[in-house]
């Protein structure tokens, strides 16, 4: 009895490792990205120049492919015209609030903090 329940427990832990290897791909050509074309009437490309028009940038999967004036659109891609638009590829934009609470503007809760607010949080009032 206890030989079986060890072979069963040990099926069970090969079957479970088995289950999570990788599957092996059934094509040999990976999947080629998603290609979007954006194109605007402006492009701004960070280095300095004045700004470029019209303005086209190519986006390969996740991946900035190329920018410039005419690029060439590949058979398959998505075209996006953005009419009167400014491209800026590349631009991060760096001014973001991981804490507080968005639903209050700063400058309401300036005039509306009470005394009893700043106690809870710990906060010295004028005398």
């Amino acid at each position: 009895m206890r030989r079986r329940r060890s072979a069963a427990g040990a099926w069970l832990v090969l079957s479970l490792a088995a289950a999570t290897l990788p599957l092996r791909a059934t094509s040999a050509q990976p999947a080629r990205p998603v290609v979007t074309v954006l194109r605007a009437a402006r492009l701004i490309d960070g280095t300095g120049a004045s700004a470029s028009s019209p303005g086209m940038v190519r986006i390969e999967g996740d991946r900035i492919a190329d920018v410039g004036t005419s690029l060439r659109i590949p058979p398959g891609a998505t075209l996006v015209d953005l009419g009167d638009a400014t491209l800026l590829p590349g631009l991060i934009d760096l001014h973001t609030h991981l804490t507080g609470d968005e639903r209050v503007h700063w400058e309401d809760a300036l005039v509306k903090t009470t005394p009893a607010h700043d106690a809870l949080w710990g906060r010295a009032t004028p005398a």
